[in-house]
């Protein structure tokens, strides 16, 4: 599960079911190394299924970028340029001033497409090598 570590309490609403089914995933997840670009008006989220690169970064651990559709549409030209290669498995949610967030990042599953609200972002995803081991199902 994606955590942020904080001293608030955050309460949850209703759980969003992004993946039908989840057949693999990167191991020991990684910490997000982009969280600030998540921040909006001090309180953020990274929603479940969001697609990222996952790397592991050698002694300084595994690391997450976490892409925001403006970042994935701006990249149309060369979308592999970003090396996405799976998608959060939770919801991470992000308060102000918090400088730790962890996802898991799936790369092997069924995910369910309609949940990609940008029309245009599920275009470019739909398209990229590097996630022909996740099947969009609707």
């Amino acid at each position: 599960m994606g955590n942020t570590f904080g001293s608030q309490t955050v309460s949850a609403g209703h759980a969003r079911k992004v993946w039908r089914e989840v057949k693999d995933q990167f191991p020991a997840g990684g910490v997000v190394s982009n969280l600030s670009d998540w921040l909006s008006g001090g309180v953020g989220k990274i929603p479940a299924g969001t697609f990222c690169k996952w790397y592991d970064d050698g002694a300084n651990g595994k690391k997450v970028v976490c892409y925001t559709a403006a970042q994935i549409k701006a990249a149309s030209g060369n979308p592999a340029s970003l090396g996405i290669n799976g998608a959060t498995l939770y919801d991470i949610d992000i308060e102000a001033g918090e400088t730790v967030g962890t996802a898991t990042v799936v790369y092997a599953g069924e995910y369910y497409d309609f949940m990609i609200k940008d029309a245009d972002v599920r275009t470019i995803v739909k398209g990229l090598a590097a996630l022909s081991e996740i099947k969009f199902v609707s």
